[in-house]
């Protein structure tokens, strides 16, 4: 079972929104990456996973990791989640050319 830095709950218009918010600094190995995706594949308790990422290369290098994710996983930088919180340009892993902001990328319940 993976341990998120954060499961955060919050109301888009009238349905509910639930996703695992996880903060990357720095790479792990592509292995590790796998067995976050595995965990986050068999975890039930949120619906999708949102990484904030330092720089630009580790946003392509987690694209790569998570190509073939079943499940949500978005991805934004840093600096411009600091600037713009859910408003900030974001990346939906594994839907070609699916950007946009960060919460019109995340799926309600």
């Amino acid at each position: 079972r993976k341990d998120y830095d954060a499961v955060v709950y919050l109301r888009k218009e009238d349905k509910g929104l639930c996703f695992a918010l996880e903060y990357e600094r720095s790479r792990k190995t592509e292995q590790r990456y796998k067995d976050i995706m595995a965990a986050f594949n068999a975890d039930y308790r949120v619906q999708q996973l949102v990484y904030i990422v330092a720089h630009d290369c580790l946003r392509s290098f987690l694209r790569h990791c998570f190509i073939q994710t079943k499940r949500p996983i978005v991805v934004a930088l840093e600096q411009e989640f600091q600037l713009q919180v859910l408003s900030c340009p974001a990346e939906r892993i594994g839907v070609p050319g699916k950007r946009g902001p960060l919460l019109e990328l995340l799926q309600t319940n």
